[in-house]
């Protein structure tokens, strides 16, 4: 792995905070491009020119699962594109998701060829991409006077106060777990996760206080080396859903103000699910094909809603048993992180529940991060020979003892 390739990640990671700055319109289509997008042609000339001779690397280290398993799954779901309402509405949409893939391919094979004890570029990319997204929030909440008119009109550069809320917990909770097994640094790593969570908190989103409820129980769930402590520990796990009942009951207050809008809020998803369950009803072998929603919710809503705001729901509707797969490597790959206890465990618990409510994997930024999160599990979490710890009290273990390797973990 090259000093290039690293550094070609970590500004991609950073990068993801710019948002859109230029529009390509093809047709009834409209794709607004990043930088993200655009410097992932240097990271795949960069992947392809190392790789020459990838496809048989790939069959003696048997990975292909492991790399290459979700992106065959994300090409699968090219296939509703030519299925849908809206072709051109489609592969925009198909885009971004797949370009998310991607990054999220690339940025995790760099981090986990890296020191997992080290402060790299990759960790201070999503420095960068946490530090300036909060930013951008803090300083729409400081312009709307209010938290209701902060929720409603406040939109950073790349997605609504929902969407970004939700994936600053997750890239937040990423940043906690890398300052959990760095040797060095450890602090601005775990300053910018404070500041990440505190932004998050200002959007009053809904999903972001339930990823952040779901993530502290997996958190600290992982510390405690004597019974006690553990003890004392989990003790305040148990106690971490109350404090988000708490945050709920203060958002709805705050957004709300008592007129019972919640109750509708509520009512509409679940509409919307409905509404996604009958499309992939219709159709369930290919499903409706990407941004169809559009077309079916307009008259509905008032508003044409590109997805389902569900994980389960979306995939379906979109992809019908096409998705399979892709929900297939979420789910597998959710569950070997926190069962394993990585360092990423309570980012990947935080994001699925997070993509029970939010379009976390059908955006680019969202997919960029949930998928280097999930192919960084995958890299790590099962290779018996590479020294990354998969667990917060393995990192302790680590530094009481002092036993500090600078071996750097074959990632494959």
């Amino acid at each position: 792995m090259s000093g290039l390739d690293r550094l070609l990640a970590a500004a991609t990671l950073a990068s993801l905070a710019v948002g859109p700055v230029w529009t390509l319109s093809f047709g009834e289509g409209k794709l607004l491009l990043s930088p993200a997008q655009f410097l992932l042609i240097p990271l795949v000339f960069q992947y392809v020119i190392a790789n020459l001779n990838l496809p048989g690397t790939l069959r003696k280290s048997g990975t292909y699962a492991r790399t290459g398993g979700p992106i065959l799954a994300a090409v699968l779901l090219m296939i509703p594109v030519f299925t849908a309402f809206n072709p051109a509405s489609a592969a925009a949409a198909f885009t971004n998701f797949f370009c998310g893939v991607l990054v999220g391919f690339f940025i995790a094979r760099s981090w986990s060829a890296a020191d997992p004890g080290s402060f790299g570029i990759v960790d201070l990319g999503l420095m960068l991409f946490v530090l300036s997204s909060s930013a951008q929030m803090f300083m729409l909440f400081r312009a709307a006077g209010s938290a209701g008119a902060f929720h409603s009109t406040a939109a950073a550069s790349w997605g609504g106060s929902n969407y970004v809320g939700g994936v600053l917990v997750i890239a937040s909770f990423a940043a906690l777990g890398r300052s959990q097994v760095m040797n060095r640094a450890s602090g601005w790593m775990l300053l910018a996760a404070g500041i990440g969570l505190a932004s998050a908190l200002i959007t009053t989103s809904r999903g972001a206080v339930l990823s952040l409820g779901a993530g502290l129980i997996v958190f600290l769930w992982g510390y405690g080396k004597t019974p006690l402590r553990r003890f004392l520990v989990r003790t305040a796990a148990l106690v971490s859903p109350l404090l988000t009942a708490f945050l709920l009951s203060t958002i709805n207050s705050a957004r709300f103000d008592g007129q019972g809008g919640d109750s509708a809020n509520i009512s509409a998803r679940f509409e919307l699910f409905d509404i996604s369950w009958s499309q992939f009803l219709s159709s369930p072998l290919w499903g409706t094909g990407w941004a169809t929603l559009e077309s079916v919710t307009v008259d509905r809503f008032g508003a044409p809603l590109t997805f389902a705001h569900n994980l389960f729901f979306s995939f379906l509707q979109i992809g019908g048993f096409l998705s399979i797969p892709i929900l297939f490597y979420i789910l597998v790959s959710v569950t070997l992180g926190i069962s394993r206890r990585h360092a990423f465990a309570a980012a990947a618990a935080a994001m699925f529940v997070l993509a029970q409510t939010e379009p976390i994997f059908e955006g680019l930024v969202g997919a960029s991060i949930a998928f280097t999160i999930l192919q960084v599990i995958n890299n790590t979490g099962l290779n018996p020979a590479s020294e990354v710890p998969h667990g917060f009290n393995n990192a302790i273990d680590r530094l009481e003892h002092g036993k500090r390797s600078n071996r750097v973990p074959n990632a494959r």
